[in-house]
């Protein structure tokens, strides 16, 4: 029996966005079926290359080794052309009719700049379906401003929102706007492919990054709104619910998160913690109460949930019905039974040798309808040049060879510094988050391991 067909199948996406949000829009494309080729240049390629590389090893081509990298391109074809040169975007007017959609994440002015914005693509093809996904959108204020995670943080007001009471706001850790902008531009971009079914006709999507991220502050924009005060930046507190939030546990750097959400849960919690004393006192029976002593309950709680193992803790908890979980590290999370249970990683080879990277899924959702296509290498940079010019613009190997020897298609980046001074650059700040126990390395088997420093130390003790 063959396998279903993908939905996404014999959808051709152009993908020029690089970073975060733009390319994890193209890989959700890919993952349903979609063919996506990555356009890089060969002196401008995806900043993502540069960024952690395995035992923070800048040998070789290590441009085609980031991990960042990887996980965000994977399963697509990849061609690097020089779109400051007339040749270079002639080749991409070149492929417009035959492509269904182009991805981008640069601000509103670039595409335009090159003359590949919608309107010159959407006369070469009417039915071309075109996402930008900048950080403010392509009207407004704000639309020419540059952004990254930390900068949407702050002008959406969710940086307001987070931190403790009194402190400073706070950053939302890892940028997550940027990967839930890319899950909002691949809907974005299906809703308009299923509209292309019924009209015949492409459109422009314009997507603000900006504006993903007043999903997450809703509740401060009301409050403001009802009562003109803004609320209190609470940490891992709720002001519903208490006691809420993070509570060490046995061994350094363990701890549990839960929530107490009613009287029941309440009165469950106490009795496996074998916390009498607090179950024995009538007015913390009552959520006010409890909230109003919320930094009495954090210090008298912490008493006994550390003298229990974080795990073990978790699966008590959860059995009495109190929302309860284990913190865990990156690598335990890579190794986490659930997790592997759902397959949410799978174990890519990458570069020469090969080496296996973890590749984590991009949509958190099972269908038992068909198979998201499973995980393969990202592109290596301009790896696909002569495989997609030839297959889609008939190129033959002397005009491939003169757009090469002119570099207006390559497979080598131009960078702007001396290579050695490059390998360098790169190296030097994981290398520091390593010497300072911010980052450990990984074995390969995705285990805590040890840097080579640390290895060479173990074995002079020994």
């Amino acid at each position: 029996m063959s396998a279903p067909v993908r939905p996404l199948e014999g959808i051709r996406v152009l993908d020029f966005s690089h970073i975060w949000a733009g390319p994890i829009c193209a890989r959700i494309l890919g993952d349903l079926g979609a063919e996506v080729i990555k356009v890089e240049g060969p002196g401008r390629f995806d900043g993502m290359r540069n960024l952690f590389l395995m035992e923070n090893d800048t040998d070789d081509d290590y441009w085609n080794r980031s991990g960042f990298f990887q996980n965000r391109n994977q399963n697509k074809r990849g061609i690097a052309v020089d779109l400051r040169t007339k040749a270079g975007r002639d080749l991409i007017r070149r492929m417009a009719p035959q492509v269904d959609v182009v991805v981008e994440n640069f601000t509103p002015r670039v595409m335009p700049a090159f003359g590949l914005g919608y309107d010159r693509l959407a006369e070469l093809n009417p039915r071309l379906i075109m996402i930008s996904m900048s950080g403010y959108g392509s009207a407004g204020p704000y639309s020419r401003f540059g952004a990254i995670g930390l900068s949407l943080d702050g002008s959406c007001g969710l940086a307001a929102s987070n931190g403790h009471p009194g402190d400073r706001p706070e950053k939302s850790g890892s940028a997550f706007l940027d990967p839930f902008a890319g899950v909002s531009g691949a809907a974005a971009v299906m809703a308009a492919l299923l509209e292309r079914e019924r009209t015949g006709r492409g459109q422009f999507i314009d997507l603000s990054q900006h504006e993903g991220g007043m999903n997450f502050v809703g509740g401060a924009v009301v409050e403001h709104g009802r009562s003109g005060r803004e609320p209190e930046r609470r940490g891992s507190r709720s002001d519903r619910h208490a006691p809420q939030g993070g509570y060490p546990c046995s061994g350094e750097g363990q701890w549990i998160y839960l929530s107490v959400r009613d009287e029941a849960q309440w009165s469950s919690l106490c009795e496996e913690l074998d916390a009498r004393e607090l179950a024995g006192e009538a007015s913390l029976g009552s959520a006010a109460e409890r909230l109003a002593r919320h930094d009495e309950l954090d210090e008298r709680l912490s008493r006994y949930t550390g003298r229990r193992e974080r795990r073990e803790l978790m699966e008590a908890l959860q059995a009495r019905g109190v929302t309860a979980a284990a913190l865990l590290d990156g690598a335990e999370v890579l190794n986490d039974a659930h997790l592997e249970a759902r397959d949410t990683f799978e174990w890519v080879d990458v570069g020469t040798p090969p080496r296996p990277y973890p590749s984590q899924r991009a949509l958190p959702a099972r269908f038992d309808g068909f198979e998201p296509r499973p995980a393969g290498p990202a592109p290596r940079l301009g790896e696909h040049n002569r495989e997609v010019l030839t297959e889609l613009l008939g190129l033959d190997d002397g005009e491939l060879a003169r757009l090469q020897a002119e570099g207006i298609v390559g497979s080598e980046p131009r960078f702007a510094l001396p290579v050695e001074q490059q390998r360098d650059i790169i190296r030097y700040p994981l290398q520091m988050w390593v010497d300072i126990g911010s980052v450990r390395w990984l074995a390969p088997d995705g285990s805590h391991g040890l840097s080579p420093d640390e290895e060479t130390a173990e074995g002079e003790g020994a």
